[in-house]
């Protein structure tokens, strides 16, 4: 089995890593140019993904806003907000 690579990487919701994917990793991957060009760490995803949450002020608000995290998102933040 081969490893994904490019656009098929950051399709994949185990494998992709958002803005947490570092210069060198998008020119290996052939990803440079498809994020925008920060750069940032999961810590800083996470903290964005936890702010979201805690802005949701209802039980529905919040287990939508989980649900897009696991399903559209990526690794970083979901398993880490708790």
């Amino acid at each position: 089995m081969s490893t994904p690579t490019g656009v098929h990487m950051m399709r994949d919701a185990n494998k992709n890593k958002g803005l947490a994917f570092t210069k060198a990793e998008r020119v290996e991957l052939g990803i440079h140019g498809h994020l925008p060009p920060a750069v940032t760490d999961l810590a800083l995803e996470t903290s964005r993904a936890k702010l979201q949450f805690d802005w949701a002020s209802t039980p529905l608000e919040k287990y939508m806003n989980l649900m897009s995290l696991q399903v559209t998102r990526f690794r970083g933040p979901f398993p880490r907000l708790f």
